[in-house]
């Protein structure tokens, strides 16, 4: 990761320069993901029933969604899971689609981890988790699933736990217990309103450092 371009910036005005459609947002999650393929390996179903759970007692909270928002890559139509589960554009916000073609760039991206209080990320399995990695660079903590590449790469956040299964490529991904993200939400709400915070945050920059592309080159 570049870390002269995914590194911390002033959060207020990261969120004011998102222009998202509410002002009085209290807490922002971010999910960076590709939908793609079903089932989802980056499990939106799981982290949207979560996120509904979660905005009954936080109605100020808001999820940015960084993906496409149907099935354009094969994946699901997240607009559908939103309506089953009474989400509304008030708690729910998608990337713009137009951008998300041609392709966001960095410095736009470092903005959006920046912005955020927390990134989701509980996936089925990473290789490794370039988006977990970028957020912490930019000093935002992150949830993550406890398997595959993702614990190594959580210098600073929550890790869920889940069901494993085995998989026709010959190993074990695992489906993230909804109740574990949900807590870990809630942890990371708490978080964000301690003192701690800041130490939290230096722990993600400090973690991502060691992956800065030129120490790695």
């Amino acid at each position: 990761v570049d870390t002269k371009v995914f590194r911390p910036l002033d959060r207020a005005a990261a969120r004011a320069n998102l222009n998202l459609p509410r002002q009085d947002i209290d807490f922002l999650a971010v999910m960076v993901a590709a939908n793609k393929g079903a089932p989802s390996r980056k499990c939106f179903a799981e982290v949207l029933q979560a996120w509904a759970a979660f905005v009954e007692n936080h109605p100020k909270a808001m999820l940015f969604l960084h993906t496409h928002a149907g099935a354009q890559m094969a994946g699901l139509d997240l607009v559908q899971i939103i309506h089953s589960l009474g989400l509304s554009s008030d708690h729910v916000v998608f990337c713009d689609p137009f951008w998300n073609v041609l392709g966001f760039s960095g410095e736009f991206m470092a903005q959006l981890y920046s912005a955020a209080d927390v990134l989701v990320n509980p996936a089925m399995g990473e290789g490794f988790g370039i988006p977990i990695l970028e957020s912490q660079a930019c000093g935002t903590p992150v949830i993550v699933g406890d398997w595959t590449s993702m614990p190594e790469l959580c210098f600073s956040g929550w890790k869920v736990r889940g069901q494993p299964f085995w998989t026709p490529l010959g190993g074990w991904q695992y489906m993230p217990f909804v109740h574990d993200i949900h807590k870990s939400l809630e942890r990371a709400y708490k978080a964000s309103r301690s003192p701690e915070f800041t130490q939290m945050r230096a722990r993600a920059v400090e973690g991502a450092a060691a992956y800065d592309a030129d120490r790695v080159a």
